[in-house]
């Protein structure tokens, strides 16, 4: 699995929206094919994930996340 962080945006101290992309695969190259959004909360100084979201990535984003490989 390959899993790359495109950003982190911070709602508050204690709430972040993180965003990636991801492939999972056996190969040696792996593709990114997933986007993910993640809202992750802090409690008691740990982070969770809130919330999450796949989302399968367009032709046109797997062109573009993939095109340095």
């Amino acid at each position: 699995m390959k899993v790359k962080v495109l950003s982190i945006k911070p709602l508050t101290e204690d709430v972040a929206i993180v965003l990636t992309a991801s492939g999972a695969g056996k190969d040696a190259t792996i593709r990114y094919e997933k986007l993910q959004t993640l809202m992750m909360i802090r409690r008691s100084d740990r982070w969770t994930c809130a919330a999450f979201q796949n989302t399968d990535m367009s032709p046109r984003a797997k062109s573009l996340y993939n095109s340095s490989q």
